[in-house]
């Protein structure tokens, strides 16, 4: 049965070879939606690695600076010390610290090496009480204190992650990763760190300890407040803190914004692509659907003839219509099929290495499943008209 549906699709191949272009587009365009929005789902119920509500994110930006951050002079050391003092002394905080704000791509990037392995990792500079203010689930070693003032080499908390990817199996402490010019010893992991949201996948990260006394390598001064706040805390509460920051930095634009909106603006970001992606698959289904119903339907009407020999050989009325929509389901598996393989040379080289190959597969299935439950209800309709074709009428029309 198989044999004569392939047969009789690849007789009519000049007329479903347009229809067989869209199915294939169609395919191809349902397995990058319907993949994007899978690796989106398995990654957002993976741990962020830090609390973030209650936690409200504070920039100091000069009033006559373009972009970047601002230059680290000794007067903008003070103003950027004193509003961290301002802000301490409110009741409705908890504790305070410098660092780029989560849910964006703020930060640094560096190459590390230990040992023959070499990878680049990213990393901010921080202030000690940042682990109380996001909540960070130190696993090993600890975080930074005074007590690093005294240091002659620089310390750095890496995540768990970075640990496995440059120390395998072994204890990360005491162990420094080669960056540059730079000797970073690792005093203490974490968890996880997903700093780009929900729905970005764990990259390599490590932190590094802001110096107040000392930074001639690091001619930029961080300026974004992380504050950890009471639970209730009102909006309101931000009016009186831009009051009372006022008179020490009048020279400097003040932003306030909560990190769960700043979740929720990034989680847009992401998801708009696939939205657009969804309408135009959607558009493409749509055409597809259209066209397959116009060609069976001019099919059912130029095979007339046939189609009464067969209900005059004792074909029934389901097995007419079976006909006709294996023979579009023939056209469809031909379109998975060759979509299929220009799919799995995404997984095979490696193209996209934060999509897992089961992904892949999961998506490959879904958009192969979703084309053939089109293709069977668009072929519905005609494969009906096709068995109210009595065979004496058709046998006396020809």
């Amino acid at each position: 049965m198989i044999r004569h549906l392939c047969r009789l699709a690849w007789n009519r191949k000049r007329g479903y070879f347009l229809l067989g272009l869209e199915m294939l587009i169609s395919f191809l365009i349902i397995v990058v939606i319907v993949t994007m929005a899978l690796n989106y789902l398995t990654v957002f119920y993976q741990p962020l690695g830090f609390g973030y509500r209650d936690v409200w994110w504070v920039e100091l930006r000069p009033k006559n600076l373009a972009g970047g951050f601002p230059q680290r002079s000794a007067a903008n050391v003070v103003t950027v010390r004193e509003v961290m003092r301002i802000i301490e002394g409110f009741e409705e905080v908890e504790v305070v610290a410098l660092c780029p704000p989560p849910f964006s791509s703020s930060g640094g990037s560096q190459d590390g090496e230990y040992d023959g392995v070499r990878d680049n990792f990213r990393y901010c500079r921080v202030t000690d009480r940042l682990d109380k203010v996001l909540k960070l689930n130190l696993v090993a070693g600890r975080w930074f204190g005074e007590e690093d003032d005294a240091l002659a080499w620089e310390p750095v908390v890496v995540t768990r992650k970075l640990a496995r990817t440059f120390f395998g199996d072994g204890d990360p402490l005491g162990k420094t990763i080669a960056a540059s010019e730079l000797a970073l010893r690792v005093v203490g992991v974490v968890d996880h760190y997903r700093y780009e949201g929900p729905l970005a996948h764990e990259e390599l990260f490590l932190y590094r300890r802001l110096r107040w006394d000392r930074g001639a390598s690091e001619q930029s001064l961080p300026t974004s407040f992380l504050i950890r706040l009471q639970p209730g805390t009102p909006r309101s509460f931000e009016k009186r803190m831009r009051k009372a920051l006022l008179p020490v930095a009048r020279s400097w634009n003040l932003e306030v914004e909560t990190l769960e909106s700043r979740r929720g603006r990034s989680l847009g970001e992401r998801i708009k692509f696939l939205r657009l992606g969804g309408r135009i698959a959607g558009f493409m289904l749509a055409m597809v659907g259209l066209g397959l119903v116009g060609v069976l339907w001019q099919n059912v009407t130029q095979r007339t003839r046939e189609i009464g020999v067969r209900r005059a050989s004792g074909a029934t009325r389901g097995q007419v219509c079976a006909q006709f929509v294996g023979e579009v389901m023939v056209v469809a598996t031909f379109a998975a099929v060759l979509g299929g393989m220009l799919i799995v040379q995404f997984a095979f080289f490696d193209l996209f290495p934060s999509v897992a190959p089961e992904v892949y597969t999961a998506g490959l299935l879904c958009a192969a499943g979703i084309l053939y439950l089109l293709v069977s209800v668009a072929a519905l309709y005609p494969g009906w008209l096709a068995t109210r074709v009595q065979p004496a009428a058709a046998l006396h029309r020809e």
